[in-house]
């Protein structure tokens, strides 16, 4: 197949790096009302969450600090729509994988 335009081919290489889609995330309103919960307690385990800290190799991350969570999951055919998130605790996030 032959492709012309440029903006396609990229397109066509991201899906393939990334699977059948290109890698989303949530929008950046649904991931600043999730920084909202700084300092509240966790909606699954009740532990006080931190502000993210950017990863650094070789440091462990602090299980206590804020993600986003799918409440659907993505692989169960969940959305990045702000009323499939909410704020979880970094361990209760990957505790809960794609349930």
């Amino acid at each position: 197949m032959v492709v012309r335009h440029a903006a396609f081919t990229n397109t066509l290489r991201t899906s393939a790096r990334y699977g059948r889609h290109a890698k989303s995330g949530f929008s950046a309103a649904t991931k600043k009302w999730a920084q909202r919960s700084v300092g509240k307690s966790c909606s699954s385990c009740g532990r006080v969450m931190t502000k993210p800290s950017k990863s650094v190799k070789g440091v462990k991350k602090d299980m206590s600090q804020l993600e986003v969570d799918h409440i659907v999951a993505k692989s169960r055919g969940g959305n990045n729509s702000s009323f499939n998130a909410r704020p979880l605790c970094a361990r209760c996030n990957n505790i809960k994988g794609a349930r």
